[in-house]
């Protein structure tokens, strides 16, 4: 369990629990996060086909499913969300490296790319394959925890919504 920032090591209180998942905040930077350290193993395989497309009549779901109905339907009302997350950027930088950790099918990339040099993460094998598939984007399969061949400063930003 983790009793300090993982943004920047202060320590950190107890907010609530839910599941068998605890949060907690930093008691310096407010940052909330969830203190229960989790294995990557058991976290990426939820990020199936089936996280990302549940409608689709080949993934079989249960009740408990998290995710979307699906993903490539949802793409216009994500558009009009990511592009406001993209103005709030560039109100501060507008051109450079990006990273976007958690790119799904690369759609706030798509947009990005008018501006930056684009590099996508995401554990899903599928969402990665999906965003190169429909807009030719660099979206590699991993996690940011796996990823250490980036240099330090390599990007002017990193996203990671929702």
């Amino acid at each position: 369990m983790k009793d300090h920032c993982p943004l920047c090591s202060q320590p950190a209180r107890y907010v609530f629990k839910k599941r068998d998942y605890q949060y907690k905040r930093c008691t310096s930077c407010g940052t909330l996060f969830v203190a229960n350290i989790l294995d990557p193993q058991q976290v990426y395989p939820n990020y199936s086909e089936a996280y990302f497309e549940a409608n689709s009549s080949k993934n079989k779901v249960s009740k408990e499913r998290r995710g979307y109905p699906s993903y490539r339907e949802a793409e216009e009302s994500l558009i009009n969300s990511f592009d406001n997350k993209l103005k709030l950027i560039c109100r501060y930088i507008n051109h450079g490296k990006l990273l976007e950790v958690g790119a799904a099918y690369g759609t706030f990339m798509s947009l990005a790319n008018q501006y930056f040099r684009c590099t996508g993460l995401d554990v899903s094998a599928h969402a990665a394959r999906m965003a190169r598939e429909i807009y030719g984007l660099e979206v590699q399969q991993g996690g940011i925890e796996q990823k250490t061949e980036f240099k330090e400063n390599a990007f002017d930003v990193v996203g990671m919504w929702d």
